[in-house]
């Protein structure tokens, strides 16, 4: 049990890198931790990953078969349950949305969040 308590502890989303509001800890836990800082890094910088991680999110799951390694195989339904229930729905799902997202402007988000964080003017 203390192994899972510090699994959780290390593995808790940086709420600066992700947005924290549909986070779920159970389904994030479920998938490999060598996929975990590339869907964080997908979905915080619209950055392209890894072959098999980007066939996943543009729904090519003969792509993803046929790139995964025997880890990423065992663990597939785990992360597409984990995408359907925390990821934005608009930045994944098909090649679309996926080409659409990569190229959006992150710097306005990023702006965003640093006015919320401003101390308010008295």
């Amino acid at each position: 049990m203390a192994t899972m308590e510090n699994e959780k502890a290390v593995s808790k989303f940086n709420p600066e890198r992700w947005p924290p509001g549909d986070h779920n800890e159970d389904a994030w836990l479920a998938v490999p931790k060598h996929l975990r800082l590339g869907i964080e890094d997908y979905f915080t910088w619209h950055r392209k990953q890894g072959d098999f991680l980007m066939a996943v999110l543009r729904n090519d799951f003969t792509g993803a078969v046929g790139r995964a390694d025997s880890v990423s195989l065992l663990y597939l339904k785990q992360l597409v349950e984990y995408l359907f229930t925390c990821a934005p729905a608009h930045a994944w799902g098909s090649p679309e949305k996926v080409d659409a997202w990569l190229a959006a402007p992150r710097l306005k988000a990023i702006e965003e969040r640093i006015w919320q964080r401003r101390p308010q003017a008295f």
